[in-house]
């Protein structure tokens, strides 16, 4: 549903980038199915959407923005406690910015 916004997460888009992505999907998607009823609110960010609440968006948003696996294991393979620490503090930033909808 939301490939563009997907497509550019993964590629380490900056926040701006993705907002543009977001909003271009969902004039798509709005302009496609709502010829002549456009809601009364769009949403604003991607975690406002229906498709992030109570869909798959949380969960693929997530999967697109995680770090690699190999940068936590070159971690631990080399001992380097600092890329570890790097590997866990951008795991912990994704969950910040792609909350679990409750």
């Amino acid at each position: 549903m939301f490939e563009l916004y997907l497509q550019a997460l993964r590629h380490g888009s900056p926040d701006n980038v993705l907002e543009d992505r977001f909003q271009e999907d969902l004039l798509n998607i709005y302009s496609e199915t709502c010829l002549f009823d456009m809601p009364d609110s769009i949403p604003a960010t991607i975690v406002d959407t229906d498709w992030y609440k109570f869909g798959t968006g949380c969960v693929e948003c997530r999967k697109a923005d995680y770090p690699p696996m190999a940068e936590y294991l070159d971690g631990i393979a080399k001992g380097d406690d600092q890329q570890i620490a790097k590997y866990k503090e951008d795991c912990l930033a994704t969950k910040a910015r792609f909350p679990k909808p409750f």
